[in-house]
C-alpha cells in the first residue's frame, strides 16, 4: 500500500506425511499405516516501524485430514486372522492459527530475522473400525462408528541471518525449533462409548535444526548455493 505497510496472501502446506509398512510388517499390530495431509491459507500484514526494522503477523486457516491403522500379525482368539484390521480411523477438520515475525537490517551486508508459528489443535472427525475397537461380527463384516481423534500440529520458531562477505560470497545460517513434545499420544473418541480408546502412545521430543550455507554469485545471472543442516 505504501513504503511502510504491506499486505500479503499465501497458500501452501507446512505439515504432511504418509507411511504404509504393509501387513507383513512385524509391528503392524501397533500401527502400520498413517497419513496427514494439510492445506494452509495465510493472510499477513507487515509494517516498517524503523528504517531498518520491520514487523509482521497474520492469521492461518488450516484444512487437514488424517488416518491411522493397524493390522493383526497373527490369528488371535478366533476373532481375527493375520492381515485383518485391528484399528483404523480417519477424519478431517479445519482450525485457525497465527504467526508473527520481525526482520532487522543491521546494515547493507547483514540482516537477521525471526518467525514464530502457533500450535494448531485439530479434532479430526470421521469414523473408526476394527476388532481392536470391538467393532466386528463373527462373519467379519466391517462395522463402522462415528468418532474423532485430536491431533496437535506443533508450534515452530526460527531465527535466521544473512551476511554478504564480498560482492560474490555470502553466508547464511538458521536455528529452528519444533514443539513436537506436544504430540504425546493418539486417542479415539467413539460415539458409542463414553471412554476414550488409546490408539498409540507417541511421546515425541522437541526437535532442533541447525543449518549453515553459502552463496557464490558466479555471474550476474548465476548463483551457486550449498549448505548443511
Amino acid at each position: 500500500y505504501n513504503d511502510k505497510f504491506a499486505l500479503g496472501f499465501a497458500a501452501g502446506t507446512n505439515y504432511g506425511m504418509e507411511t504404509d509398512l504393509g501387513t507383513d510388517f512385524a509391528g503392524a499390530n501397533h500401527g502400520n499405516e498413517a497419513s496427514v495431509i494439510s492445506m494452509e491459507l495465510n493472510l499477513n500484514a507487515a509494517y516498517q516501524v524503523l528504517e531498518n526494522v520491520s514487523i509482521g503477523g497474520g492469521i492461518r486457516y488450516i484444512m487437514a485430514e488424517g488416518s491411522i491403522g493397524a493390522t493383526a500379525t497373527a490369528p488371535a482368539f478366533g476373532i481375527v486372522d493375520a492381515g485383518d484390521t485391528l484399528k483404523y480411523m480417519e477424519g478431517d477438520d479445519t482450525a485457525w492459527g497465527w504467526q508473527i515475525g520481525t526482520a532487522w537490517q543491521i546494515n547493507e551486508s547483514h540482516r537477521v530475522g525471526f518467525s514464530y508459528k502457533s500450535e494448531v489443535n485439530l479434532t479430526l472427525e470421521g469414523y473408526a473400525t476394527g476388532a481392536g475397537f470391538n467393532l466386528f461380527t463373527p462373519a467379519k463384516h466391517d462395522i463402522k462408528t462415528d468418532g474423532s481423534m485430536d491431533l496437535t500440529l506443533p508450534a515452530t520458531a526460527e531465527i535466521a541471518s544473512f551476511h554478504q562477505l564480498t560482492d560474490k560470497v555470502a553466508i547464511h545460517a538458521s536455528i529452528n525449533w519444533t514443539d513436537w513434545s506436544s504430540f504425546d499420544k493418539l486417542e479415539a473418541n467413539l460415539s458409542d462409548r463414553s471412554n476414550t480408546e488409546l490408539i498409540k502412545n507417541e511421546n515425541w521430543e522437541d526437535n532442533y535444526r541447525f543449518a549453515v550455507g553459502t552463496t557464490y554469485q558466479m555471474t550476474p545471472k548465476l548463483a551457486l548455493r550449498s549448505g548443511i543442516a
